[in-house]
């Protein structure tokens, strides 16, 4: 989560797992990053929760293809072709089977 509580200094609120992959070497990346695409200098900060009160971008992503997945399933497990396998041979969906395609 990003938070900046004055102009010019930037912290970004991580999960203690995540901050011990934030070294220096990383922080200075992630500043001159910031410093050239915003055209602005900061001072970037890192800080630790247990909780934070939003979910992250990637875990909103991770969320919306777990929904997207259990909705496949839903719709091949509907499917006339599935229901006859099941019944012709007792045939069962293996749902962690399911993954979207390449495209």
């Amino acid at each position: 989560m990003l938070d900046s509580p004055q102009p010019g200094n930037i912290r970004l609120i991580l999960k203690p797992e995540l901050k011990e992959l934030a070294n220096s070497t990383i922080a200075m990346q992630i500043q001159q990053a910031i410093d050239s695409k915003l055209n602005v200098s900061c001072k970037l900060e890192f800080i630790a929760r247990q909780s934070i009160e939003t979910e992250t971008p990637y875990e909103t992503r991770q969320q919306q293809q777990e929904l997207e997945r259990q909705a496949a399933i839903c719709t091949i497990k509907a499917s006339e072709t599935v229901r006859k396998f099941n019944q012709a041979f007792g045939a069962e969906l293996v749902e962690n089977s399911v993954r979207k395609r390449n495209q």
